[in-house]
């Protein structure tokens, strides 16, 4: 039964709604008579209708300004002059409130409800789906579907801070780790050192995840993305490898939803080392969509209880051949019904021995080169206990699915972006130095324009990861696990990195394909399919999960209306559907006041800041999102999630919000300097040029014909009025400039890298030279400006314009330089022991 809390939320939905329409009156009224003092009221009902559409007013204020309306209308009842025609226009505009309230309520929801019903076209939601739909908590991106975000709340979110225990051991076990291990090394030999093993075991390692009570290192996300990311910023397959046990498993599942007998038997030895966990999902047909494996296992009795008979073929499981704890997802069958009256029990997550009889381990996949114990993984006929095996005990049996849709955050929030921003700062520093200490025509080739037009980008883009993996870190610290956002995340950040690659290869050039331990990129370059692989392929991730998913589960109404056409509950659906209709004509409102006025009619934080235009653009762009989502879902209803073109670019705008939104939170919270503001200004840019670009690309491909036709204006609007371009040219410049020689900026833009302390690790060699050359520029421009021209070291020396010591300093930059910019080389048998050729 409804209360009555929802019956008045019903009369006042519908009220906004008849209010809101019942401006068309007085609009003819208007237009057909001149503006005179009689014909101003008509004008001003107009315009204070549209003021409290473009703000989205509640049932209150339209509650005051229809009384406050009334009286204005009910006046000329007392005056001869004109009261006829006011009075006439306010009962038009009464009738016309209660014809709304009647097309609304009877005609057009029972009609959509009883023809929907009647013709089946309620959206189907699967299972499967609606186990994702329903797991994790919507954060910042529901903020975007309003059409109207709450920028003062959003910009508010905490900023992750280290416990003084994880600021210390990512000060001193991490930088010792990284020394025992160098990546060319680990790379010939395709396993780790026997020390680097022992010591990612004794240092609890592989238990970041894991609670101190069951003796883990219990780390907060962000601290655990900042070990990643900075064991990614100097060894690829040693991150890896230390990111897996860490990331979707045993462990985390364990936490989740293990009993206690599991969780105390299994996690300190996960956390200790003393059991090596790996995770069986992928098949080969069941990638991205994981619901599709076919693995199973088949309840059958024995004296001593319920056991399984599993059957797997996995590939693709990073650490299996390694493991001796397997976690497995697998089809779980009753055919006797013994446990339930369902034979198909559904996705059900296990943990079995890697020593158990009837596994199969021994082969080994060579994902680009990189050595991360990747395998297929086998199972013929292993019996196992029900109560034992089953992660949760017997009762999560079928509970696989949504154990994982809440237990992705790990992958997708927090190690693949560490990742990603671990190898994006190390180009970022490769390439600034190498740019500055490599000259061609005498010239260091970062002062060429088409070498900055590359450096630009590495900085802006590598700035902007940071940003959205910081404000993201923030949410998963704060407990909030979004499914939507971690998927963001995770294809954003993955694919930005393989922009920042491509570059960083151009800028290093021949250095960058030499392979051997001089080489610092060319890892990164191999190996970063393999972060736009896992966790789900990143295509699927935007055509799907972004937008597709976040559509439904952090829409304000959608979901609702959904549930009571499934429910048959005409009130709720009629309730919702006002709700829903009512947010439609205001974003329609608020998209066309903000396309013509540019944002500055929106109201956002910090007027006289930096920051405001863009804050306002990022209301601009929501509206727009906005309005154009809900006109998808009356397009296309329940058919939106095959348009896979359509929800890809609805995917990117949301992407793009995000990141401008993390990018201005960033800036706030790390101090607003000036010097920052510059690659914020650069990302800020880069992001509303991609949403202009993005909107042209969904208003010219709208796959409904005639509403591509009616987009023209809007499209024309956009064209002559764009949201963003694309950063200028001279912003670029000094971007690149700031890359190239600005060693404070440096340093801030790639913090929390790993520099060996080797000084014949090329890292040194290169830092040790980009320091000279840094001195060496400053003396060439003193005898420039000295000598009025280009002279000679040797001959500026004999005049005096420089010291000896200057002149020792350049010599010494010509020699660093010489060494920093050398490849490796290899004798015959080097080369081919190198390649594995001889055997």
């Amino acid at each position: 039964m409804p209360t009555r809390k929802s019956f008045f939320n019903l009369i006042g939905n519908t009220l906004k709604i008849s209010f809101s329409a019942s401006f068309l009156l007085p609009l003819v009224y208007a237009l057909f008579y001149p503006l005179t003092d009689a014909t101003l009221k008509p004008w001003l009902t107009i315009f204070l209708i549209l003021a409290l559409l473009f703000f989205h007013s509640p049932v209150s204020t339209w509650f005051v300004f229809f009384l406050i309306l009334s009286f204005f209308y009910l006046q000329p009842l007392i005056q001869m002059e004109g009261g006829f025609i006011f009075t006439l226009n306010f009962i038009f505009l009464i009738t016309g409130g209660i014809g709304c309230f009647l097309l609304i309520r009877f005609c057009l929801s029972f009609t959509l409800f009883t023809f929907i019903r009647k013709k089946n076209l309620t959206p189907k939601i699967s299972k499967t789906e609606k186990k994702a739909l329903l797991a994790g908590h919507p954060w910042v991106e529901k903020e975007f579907f309003t059409g109207r975000p709450d920028l003062k709340q959003l910009l508010h979110q905490e900023f992750p801070k280290f416990k003084q225990e994880e600021a210390d051991f990512l000060n001193k076990e991490v930088e010792e780790l990284c020394s025992l291990s160098k990546e060319w090394d680990l790379i010939k030999r395709k396993k780790l050192s026997q020390i680097t093993e022992d010591f990612l075991k004794k240092e609890k390692f592989f238990g970041l995840v894991i609670p101190k009570q069951y003796k883990g290192k219990n780390f907060s996300p962000f601290a655990h993305a900042k070990l990643i990311e900075k064991l990614a910023s100097h060894n690829v397959p040693l991150s890896i490898i230390t990111m897996v046990p860490n990331s979707l498993g045993p462990a985390e599942l364990l936490l989740r939803y293990g009993t206690p007998e599991q969780k105390n038997k299994y996690l300190p030895r996960l956390a200790l080392g003393e059991e090596l966990p790996c995770f069986g999902l992928t098949e080969d047909q069941a990638g991205s969509d994981a619901s599709a494996i076919k693995s199973e296992g088949v309840l059958f009795k024995e004296d001593d209880g319920l056991k399984i008979r599993l059957n797997w073929d996995k590939r693709w499981i990073t650490l299996s051949s390694k493991a001796t704890l397997i976690g497995l997802a697998i089809q779980l069958k009753d055919p006797e019904k013994l446990y339930s009256n369902k034979e198909n029990l559904g996705i059900t997550c296990l943990l079995i021995s890697g020593n158990s009889p009837g596994i199969t381990k021994n082969l080994y996949h060579d994902p680009m080169g990189i050595p991360i114990y990747n395998a297929p993984i086998k199972g013929r006929d292993v019996i196992v206990s029900a109560e034992e095996a089953i992660i949760g005990g017997i009762e999560n049996a079928g509970k696989g699915w949504s154990m994982f849709m809440e237990s992705l955050s790990a992958g997708r929030g927090i190690s693949l972006p560490a990742l990603s921003v671990g190898f994006s700062k190390k180009i970022a520093w490769l390439t600034g130095a190498h740019a500055l200490v490599r000259k061609q025509f005498k010239i260091p080739i970062g002062k060429f324009e088409g070498l900055e037009e590359a450096l630009a980008p590495i900085a802006g883009l590598t700035h902007l990861m940071s940003a959205t993996q910081t404000l993201t870190l923030s949410g998963l610290n704060q407990g909030i696990h979004s499914p939507v956002v971690t998927a963001l995340t995770k294809y954003n950040l993955t694919e930005t990195t393989q922009k920042v690659i491509k570059k960083g290869m151009d800028i290093m050039g021949g250095a960058g394909l030499s392979l051997g331990p001089k080489n610092k990129i060319a890892s990164l370059y191999m190996s970063l399919p393999i972060s736009i692989t896992a966790e789900g392929a990143n295509i699927l991730t935007r055509t799907f999960i972004i937008y597709g998913q976040g559509l439904i589960k952090t829409h304000p109404y959608i979901y609702q209306i959904i549930t009571a056409l499934e429910q048959k509950d005409f009130k709720s659906f009629h309730s919702k559907l006002l709700k829903f209709f009512y947010q439609f004509i205001c974003n329609f409102v608020r998209v066309t006041a903000l396309s013509l006025t540019r944002a500055r009619l929106s109201i956002c934080p910090r007027f006289f800041s930096k920051e405001h235009r863009h804050l306002q653009k990022i209301i601009w762009s929501s509206s727009l999102f906005s309005f154009l989502s809900d006109l998808n879902l009356t397009v296309f209803g329940g058919q939106l999630k095959r348009k896979g073109r359509l929800t890809g670019r609805f995917a990117d705008l949301l992407s793009y919000q995000y990141m401008a939104l993390a990018l201005i939170w960033y800036w706030k919270q790390t101090g607003s300097s000036k010097k920052s503001w510059i690659k914020t200004k650069w990302g800020l840019e880069y992001c509303f040029a991609k949403i202009q670009k993005t909107l042209e690309a969904i208003l010219n491909n709208y796959p409904q014909p005639l509403l591509r036709l009616a987009f023209k204006p809007l499209l024309y609007l956009l064209k002559i009025n764009p949201l963003g371009c694309e950063p200028s040219d001279n912003l670029s410049k000094k971007l690149a400039s700031q890359l190239l020689e600005d060693e404070e900026f440096r340093e801030s833009l790639c913090s929390n890298m790993y520099f060996p302390k080797d000084s014949e690790d090329q890292f040194q060699k290169l830092n040790r030279a980009y320091k000279l050359s840094l001195k060496e520029n400053n003396i060439l421009r003193k005898i420039k400006q000295k000598a009025g021209k280009k002279i000679s070291r040797e001959e500026a020396l004999k005049q005096g314009i420089i010291s000896s010591e200057e002149y020792e300093t350049l010599q010494l930059a010509e020699k660093a330089q010489k060494a920093a910019i050398q490849v490796d080389t290899f004798t015959e048998q080097e080369y081919f022991d190198t390649q594995n050729l001889n055997q």
